[in-house]
């Protein structure tokens, strides 16, 4: 009797079941969103195994990258200040801003196992406060060769059918391949101290920012086209009004970051030019002159969500060409040293 048959049946069965269960598992993985851990902690406390196990015990949603996987970096820092234990998670997203939080404990697992939740819950909003059950580790990444088949007592399994030995510390944080993000918006703004009286208008802008990879390192630039005009108003003799049009180069080194908010301070380099008429007077005329200034500002920046940005900022101004308004051949007023400006606005996020 042959008996290579029935073996080579159950062989194919085997085989079968094993396609069946990676389709099913890589269907429920693409259903996770990816992660990579990095962990600096002190002396005594648990590794960054323990912190993926705790996010893993508050939402199933979530697993570890694989090698090229553009994934979320959570970046956990936890260090001893005397009796306490200071921790701080710094949250990558593939496409946004970074966040940040920050939590202090007398126990250093208590202190990762808040931020576990902090970092769960960033991405399962449904995420459990606390870790009712232990994590299932069955839907990991499973072995990439089948199962073995049931052979003859005699026979030792084949080399390839050894399990490899399970991965006990997470890949190491790989930076991602966009390194800059582009914003476009506009702002309303005033001018005030340049001209006889305070001119408002708006700025259409388009600002470039690097990818904030370190707590303070993190330039921004932005271009800018804008005008203001002022109302009518008495001035020497007679009355006039004032336009200015103005083309804005801003550069910002340095950039602090929170969960919903960041801070930056920046230079400015403008430059246009000033319309003036004069009206209501016995011989009005109209003249224009080349405008030039520079000055610091500082830009606080809310972050409703990581596609939005509503902007405040304010600064001074220094005019480097100082225009004249003359009546009659009589210098009636002269742009002043320097003045200051204020704007308020609104971003989004195309790339």
């Amino acid at each position: 009797m042959d008996l290579r048959a029935p073996k080579a049946v159950a062989v194919a069965l085997a085989t079968a079941l094993v396609l069946r269960a990676h389709e099913s598992r890589a269907s429920q993985d693409d259903a996770k969103e990816p992660v990579r851990i990095g962990a600096d902690v002190a002396a005594g406390c648990p590794d960054a195994s323990f912190f993926y196990q705790q996010v893993r015990a508050r939402t199933r949603h979530v697993r570890l990258a694989r090698d090229e996987e553009a994934a979320r970096e959570l970046r956990l820092v936890v260090k001893a200040d005397g009796a306490m234990f200071r921790g701080r998670l710094d949250v990558h997203p593939t496409d946004g801003e970074v966040s940040s939080r920050e939590v202090a404990g007398r126990k250093c697992n208590e202190v990762m196992s808040a931020l576990a939740f902090v970092a769960a819950l960033g991405i399962d909003p449904n995420a459990s406060l606390t870790s009712t059950e232990p994590p299932d580790e069955s839907d990991e990444e499973a072995p990439e060769n089948p199962p073995s088949v049931v052979e003859e007592p005699k026979l030792p399994p084949p080399p390839s059918e050894a399990a490899p030995a399970r991965r006990t510390s997470p890949p190491i944080v790989r930076p991602e391949p966009r390194a800059w993000n582009a914003f476009v918006g506009v702002d309303a703004t005033t001018l005030i101290g340049i001209l006889p009286v305070p001119a408002w208008g708006g700025r259409l802008w388009f600002d470039a920012r690097a990818r904030q990879k370190s707590s303070l390192f993190a330039p921004a630039f932005r271009a800018s086209l804008g005008g203001a005009a002022t109302v009518e108003h008495a001035i020497g003799p007679g009355m006039a009004r004032f336009q200015l049009v103005t083309m804005r180069l801003d550069a910002c080194p340095v950039r602090w970051t929170r969960t919903w908010w960041s801070a930056e301070p920046c230079a400015f380099l403008e430059g246009g030019v000033l319309f003036g008429q004069g009206i209501r007077s016995p011989s009005p005329q109209a003249n224009q002159t080349a405008y030039l200034a520079l000055g610091p500002l500082a830009r606080l920046s809310f972050l409703p969500s990581t596609r939005v940005r509503i902007g405040l900022e304010g600064g001074f101004v220094f005019p480097l060409l100082r225009a004249n308004v003359s009546f009659s051949e009589r210098v009636a007023y002269q742009v002043p040293v320097w003045g200051g400006s204020i704007g308020i606005g609104v971003g989004l996020k195309f790339m």
